[in-house]
């Protein structure tokens, strides 16, 4: 920094004549541009979907400049009075933007209501932290940038905003303006714009549940078997994928998803123990939770996890025991004891009275062998890509937990089983529409460690072998 760049006020303090690098007025520009980038891919997103569905269009407004339950005040109480700066009141203006778009796309408001804001030491998720800043006008000390990259992170979902690559909207809607070159850019993060097929059908799957159920009406059985197929991808995904979660708020609602779905099932005569469709992408997965993983590897295929945890954990290889074997008959035994008494009740003449006990080793497989393996059957879902599918299942907790809660209110006649084989049991609902409370629909599934779980079908038992 040279002399000639500072100047002195009259209290004698050190001032800068504006001749800077710039670093810091990029950073805003970033968090600007990002911001109001999100508010644009909504937008078009929103446009897409009116243009692909123009029958059911009657009753979507077009317009987002007012949306019909704005979270935050009038707009007069919140102008430049609160602002300290520009770029402030620029920034609340860009949130409550967004937060008009989120009403009209359910699959993306699920998602900011099911993400976290990373190094933001507060319990709110994305969508409450911006709803209280469209609220209050002011923007949480020392917050902004962990607030800014969560809103980033989103404005980049391949599941959220894939589609509006082969859309014919603005280029500046779908690129910033400055370009990076793909071969820049590090081989890991490529890899992770490309998403695994499961995550289109989960996503599918979580659009077309989100606009079949309807909201504040009871869900009609032939609704729910029309989107069977959907209901079950989603069933597979969160029951299969929930044991891995680290965090105690995903995993909870994933089980939590996945039984409000056998819940629907059970009421419309829905068997979840049924093998996928030919020709389908099975949506179940398979976590290794062992404690050196802790979740950590998925794989596709139920044999890739099987040749994991032989290779890296030794489970299920082949052990030796030291047992004792009659000479005469050429059975094992346990211990030497046992041996003694087998040989003693004999009769002395007998081949067994007279033969000699020796020790000897033996070899146990607890599990059948494993058939050669492809490539593809050693496929792993990257743990970080999945972060996005399983906001879009969290996102279904609130209308599925109220449609449940609806469809127990009414009067329930005995008990009905989950599935075929039994597994888990209904509890029956209240005998009288006057009832205070709906059952909680969590209840209604008994405890793992009485029943079997609904994927076992999936995962062949071991037998052990001598």
């Amino acid at each position: 920094m040279s002399a000639e760049n500072l100047e002195y006020d009259d209290e004698g303090e050190q001032e800068w004549d504006g001749e800077e690098d710039g670093e810091y007025d990029d950073d805003e520009d970033d968090i600007e541009e990002h911001a109001a980038e999100i508010a644009r891919r909504i937008e078009a997103q929103l446009m897409a979907d009116i243009a692909a569905n123009p029958e059911g269009t009657t009753s979507v407004p077009v317009s987002v400049q007012s949306p019909p339950a704005p979270p935050a005040p009038p707009i007069a109480t919140l102008e430049p009075l609160h602002f300290s700066t520009k770029e402030e009141a620029a920034t609340v203006a860009t949130v409550r933007t967004i937060l008009a778009m989120l009403e009209h796309d359910t699959v993306a408001k699920g998602a900011f209501g099911a993400a976290q804001v990373a190094g933001y030491e507060c319990p709110e998720t994305l969508l409450e932290v911006l709803k209280k800043i469209a609220t209050t006008a002011l923007i949480p000390k020392g917050a902004a940038l962990a607030i800014s990259r969560a809103v980033i992170e989103m404005a980049t979902s391949e599941t959220l905003f894939g589609g509006l690559r082969q859309s014919d909207a603005p280029s500046l809607i779908l690129k910033r303006k400055r370009e990076y070159s793909a071969d820049d850019e590090p081989a890991s993060k490529r890899a992770h714009l490309t998403p695994h097929p499961i995550h289109a059908t989960i996503a599918t799957a979580v659009r077309i549940i989100s606009y079949s159920i309807p909201a504040g009406r009871k869900l009609e059985p032939s609704i729910v078997l029309s989107i069977k197929t959907h209901l079950l991808a989603v069933f597979r995904f969160a029951s299969s994928v929930a044991p891995s979660q680290v965090s105690q708020h995903s995993r909870d609602g994933l089980t939590e998803v996945s039984g409000f779905l056998q819940v629907i099932g059970v009421l419309s005569g829905i068997q979840f123990d049924q093998p996928p469709p030919e020709n389908s992408l099975d949506a179940t997965l398979f976590p290794c939770l062992v404690d050196a993983c802790k979740g950590g590897r998925i794989f596709v295929r139920h044999n890739g996890l099987r040749d994991h945890e032989r290779r890296v954990h030794k489970k299920g290889a082949a052990t030796t025991h030291a047992v004792f074997k009659c000479e005469g008959c050429e059975k094992a035994f346990p211990t030497r004891d046992v041996a003694l008494q087998h040989k003693e009740a004999a009769e002395g003449e007998s081949k067994c009275g007279k033969a000699q006990i020796v020790e000897t080793t033996i070899t146990l497989i607890t599990e059948p062998p494993l058939p050669p393996l492809t490539e593809a059957d050693r496929e792993e879902v990257d743990i970080g890509a999945l972060g996005e599918t399983i906001m879009l299942v969290l996102g279904l907790h609130t209308l599925l937990q109220g449609q449940v809660a609806r469809a127990l209110s009414a009067p329930m006649n005995g008990t009905a089983a989950v599935n075929g084989t039994g597994a888990g049991r209904l509890v029956s609902g209240p005998t009288s529409a006057s009832a205070s409370a709906a059952p909680d629909p969590t209840t209604l599934i008994k405890n793992e460690d009485e029943a079997p779980s609904l994927t076992s079908g999936v995962q062949p038992t071991p037998v052990p072998t001598v």
